[in-house]
Order: C-alpha cells, then structure tokens, then sequence
C-alpha cells in the first residue's frame, strides 16, 4: 500500500493487500465523478460543458539498478487491472466525462508497452512508430526481429 508520496511501492513486487488495496482505491474515482457532476449538474443541465480529468493511472517507486528520475517502471496486471477499472468508470459517466489524461508523460514515462526487439529496447508512447513498423514487418514476415 501507498505510505506516502516518497514510497509508493514497489511497481512488481507486491502481495494480495496491495493488489487489491489499489484497486479499490482506484475505483474511489466514480465517488469524484459523482460529486462533480452533481455540482456541475445544478449550473449546467444541459451538460454542455464537460468534466476533463488528469493525471490518472498508477505511479510506483523507481526500480533498482536504473537512472534515477526517470521513473522505470515495468507494469504488471496490477496496472492493467486498474487502467480497464478506471476506463469503465469513464465509460459510464461520459455524459460528462469528456477527456481523461493518463498520468505524467515525459521522463516519467510509465511503459505501457516494454519489449525487446533485436537489442531495441521499446518503451511508452516515444517509440510506438518504432513498435508498429517491426510489428507490421513480422505481420507480413519481413522482418528478423520477430
């Protein structure tokens, strides 16, 4: 579980408590929803004007053994699980919700897809050119980085 903002956990290695400690606290987000909504909802009936969220997703310790600030972090089911949780409530409340930004990009980068490629290592949203042109060239077995 998060203790504080200087430890947040480790991003792989966690039990059951902490699996499911984050994923309830990340269902805490409809109650936020609701509430803005309700407010909103009192000036504005019509919903012309929309709820934008930001910085939503899931934030872990740094790993071992990397550069420090640059937030490695190899995602796990956990992540998964809380990223569809967190979709749905949007999803649901999308007669409001009209934007939702995942967290922090830049060198905190959170690796939504982390493979190695030949020696190319492929992390976020930078590279996904990178991942789509090899994943295309396997596709059509033109590739040897398959």
């Amino acid at each position: 579980m998060v203790k504080s903002w200087a430890e947040k956990g480790p991003t792989t290695k966690f039990g059951n408590q902490e699996y499911y400690w984050t994923l309830g606290k990340c269902l805490q987000i409809e109650d936020v929803i609701k509430k803005h909504s309700d407010i909103m909802d009192a000036k504005d009936p019509h919903k012309r004007i929309g709820l934008l969220v930001d910085e939503w997703g899931t934030w872990w310790d740094e790993e071992a053994g990397t550069i420090q600030g640059r937030l490695y972090q190899q995602n796990t089911m956990r992540d998964a699980m809380v990223a569809a949780l967190t979709l749905n409530v949007f999803h649901r409340h999308a007669d409001r919700v009209k934007m939702a930004n995942l967290r922090a990009r830049g060198p905190y980068e959170q690796c939504y897809r982390l493979q190695d490629f030949g020696g190319i290592h492929l992390r976020g949203q930078k590279n996904r050119w990178l991942y789509m042109r090899i994943a295309n060239e396997c596709q059509l077995g033109q590739s040897q980085n398959c």
